[in-house]
């Protein structure tokens, strides 16, 4: 089962290479690799262009682009060049293990799915804050993933990794928005596919440490998540979590067996909860400008 691969890069000289070494080792699998630099001001375009040169095992496409014009449309780009049906989604600033594609690429032997996802794990210490809620939200997630997909609901991609069906996607969707991991999720779900959060492709990433820095990316997610709500009118997703049992018992089991997950709580939970209200009565033009919400963290990359 052949596979293209779209990577969207945003300032990833830190851990593009690693990431092009992997796809490298990937090429009984991969036989298209689609590149979209949007408006990279460090050494992300000349490790993209000297791997290029040097890879000719399969087929390559780079795009570079001066501006930003959000990830969901650098998605949008890569899926119309791509030759294949099954296309797998990554970003520069993570490292897949070594059988996370061939196990990713598994699940769509049923053609039922339209779409499976990765299960992250974080490479944060248990030092600041901001590491001590990452880490609840990300261990509160992964659980609720497994759970929901049980249970047919779950549709929440992670951004990091995953894999769709072109075909799962009708024409005219749109998901150039915030979280287009999410949008797209949904998007398949409800043209009739299952989406899979799969225990067994895993791959490691970072999760802003400093407060600031963890604040910055959960405004971007809170807002898309208000978005998704405003254009599906699934009224209950903006705190689709806060008013999950499975998800607030995981919270709460999770955070009493740390002193430093608990007092990370008392300052993380109100902070999410207030980030979600704001936006969610905040008047904004859907059709805007969203970079001023979509800063990238400097700290997710490494």
């Amino acid at each position: 089962m052949n596979c293209s691969v779209v990577l969207t890069l945003y300032n990833e000289e830190k851990g593009l290479q690693r990431v092009l070494d992997y796809l490298s080792t990937q090429r009984e699998i991969i036989d298209e690799v689609i590149a979209i630099s949007d408006a990279c001001h460090d050494g992300t375009n000349e490790i993209l262009l000297k791997w290029y040169d040097r890879e000719d095992q399969f087929k390559k496409s780079i795009t570079l682009r001066e501006s930003r014009y959000g990830r969901g449309n650098a998605i949008s780009l890569g899926l119309s060049h791509s030759r294949n049906d099954l296309c797998i989604i990554m970003a520069g600033d993570m490292q897949p293990l070594s059988k996370s594609l061939p196990n990713l690429l598994q699940y769509f032997k049923d053609p039922r799915v339209g779409a499976a996802t990765g299960h992250p794990i974080l490479l944060n210490s248990y030092r600041t804050i901001g590491d001590c809620l990452s880490h609840v939200m990300w261990k509160s997630h992964n659980q609720v993933g497994e759970t929901t997909t049980e249970e047919g609901r779950f549709f929440h991609l992670n951004g990091e990794m995953y894999g769709i069906r072109k075909s799962a996607l009708k024409q005219g969707d749109f998901y150039n928005c915030l979280n287009e991991d999410n949008m797209i999720g949904y998007l398949i779900k409800r043209n009739g596919f299952l989406v899979m959060w799969a225990k067994d492709v895993q791959y490691f990433m970072r999760y802003p440490s400093g407060f600031w820095e963890w604040l910055k990316i959960r405004k971007r997610s809170c807002y898309g998540r208000i978005e998704l709500v405003r254009r599906t009118h699934l009224k209950q997703y903006g705190f689709y979590e806060l008013q999950s049992r499975d998800y607030i018992l995981n919270v709460w089991r999770i955070g009493v067996s740390n002193l430093r997950f608990f007092a990370s709580l008392i300052i993380g939970v109100p902070t999410e909860f207030l980030v979600r209200s704001y936006y969610r009565v905040m008047n904004r033009d859907l059709e805007s400008p969203f970079t001023e919400l979509w800063q990238p963290a400097a700290e997710t990359k490494w």
